[in-house]
Formats: structure tokens, sequence, C-alpha cells
């Protein structure tokens, strides 16, 4: 079942410190929104999802794209080992359709708090492609009493109409799978970005 997911990015009036606090987006008067039962994607049988695991927000400044991620998980699993693959951990998806009309996949996990960079996966988990480090996708992550907070920035010039974001949640050290996913991107296969309302750079309107 395609659920219809819009995406709606606010114009910010300052840019945002990647810090892990939300404190700047919320003095901007930007509503961080819950994504709740309704975008559970996929979860283990024996999962009870909270209604709300993930609150997020999309702000644009210059020509930059802001993400905010307040995610809500008991146990903050990061990445461990020198070729841990970052699906091991728990990791926020970025599904993307850049302006050209590529479809492409990012993956955003933590060896623990502190800056993080996006990698790019497949958008097909059975190819053999590697995944690789998109340094362009800067964020930084943060521990919370509940959770963790994560503020992501990306080049405008990286997106198109389409923009999705997921939470994965992995909980078990071993073996690693995940549990649930919340969001807009599915697994492999069953991508559903939602459509992005970002603003032209010449445009003026608050959106």
């Amino acid at each position: 079942a395609e659920r219809s997911f819009s995406i709606v990015a606010y114009r910010l009036q300052h840019p945002i410190e990647l810090d892990g606090r939300l404190d700047d987006w919320l003095g901007q008067g930007v509503e961080v929104r819950a994504l709740g039962r309704e975008h559970v994607i996929e979860q283990a049988v024996d999962t009870d999802v909270a209604p709300i695991t993930l609150w997020h927000a999309i702000g644009v400044y210059d020509n930059d794209i802001y993400g905010a991620f307040q995610v809500l998980d008991e146990r903050v699993l990061y990445v461990d080992g020198e070729n841990a693959r970052p699906e091991s951990a728990d990791h926020v998806r970025i599904g993307i359709q850049t302006p050209w009309g590529e479809q492409r996949r990012y993956i955003v996990a933590a060896r623990g708090p502190g800056p993080v960079t996006a990698v790019q996966v497949p958008i097909d988990a059975s190819a053999l492609a590697p995944s690789a480090a998109e340094p362009r996708i800067q964020g930084y992550w943060r521990e919370t009493v509940s959770g963790f907070n994560l503020e992501l920035r990306l080049p405008r010039a990286l997106v198109g109409p389409r923009l999705g974001f997921a939470f994965a949640d992995v909980d078990d050290q071993d073996p690693r799978t995940i549990r649930s996913i919340v969001g807009s991107i599915g697994p492999e296969g069953r991508e559903t970005l939602g459509t992005a309302t970002v603003p032209p750079p010449e445009a003026v309107q608050i959106v």
C-alpha cells in the first residue's frame, strides 16, 4: 500500500548549528512533527512499538537543507568494529530523488555521540557496490535521556522533488537485526519517498 507522505521544509531565518540540540529550531518557530504507528513500515513479530518513536523537522537556509530527528529509543546501539556495516546499528535512512532524476539512499549511523557523516548505500541491497562516505552530508548525534537527537545538513543541490527518511531500530547486540523501521523509507525494494516541498532559492514566502 503506497502511503502519501509529504515533507514540508520550513524556511529558516538562521542556519542551524549542528550540535544535536533542537532549541535553534524551536526558536525559529519550527514545529517538530511526530511519525507514529501509521508510519511503522515493518517490525519484528514480538516488538511492541511505542505509538511515536520519531519526531522530525526539515528546514532550508540558503543552499543547505537541514533535518532534525528526535528519536525515542530505550537502547541506542552504535556501530562497532572496523568493518561494521552502518545497518548493524541504530540508523537514520535518507532517500533522495536528485534534480536529475537519480534515486539515492544514505544511511547515518554513529560510533558514538558527536559529529557524523552519511554513507551512500546501494538502493538495491543485493548490489555488490560498497557503501561510500558522503562528506557533503554532515550531522551531529547527541544522546538524550530517552534516546538521541540527530541534526543533519545536506546540500540543496542534491535534493530534487522527492525526499524520504526513516529510523531503523536495532536492539540486539547480537545478531543485530532490525526490529522496526519508522518513517517513509521501507526496506530495499519498497522505496516510498515523499514529495518534498522545498522552496526555490529565489522564493521569499514562508512555507
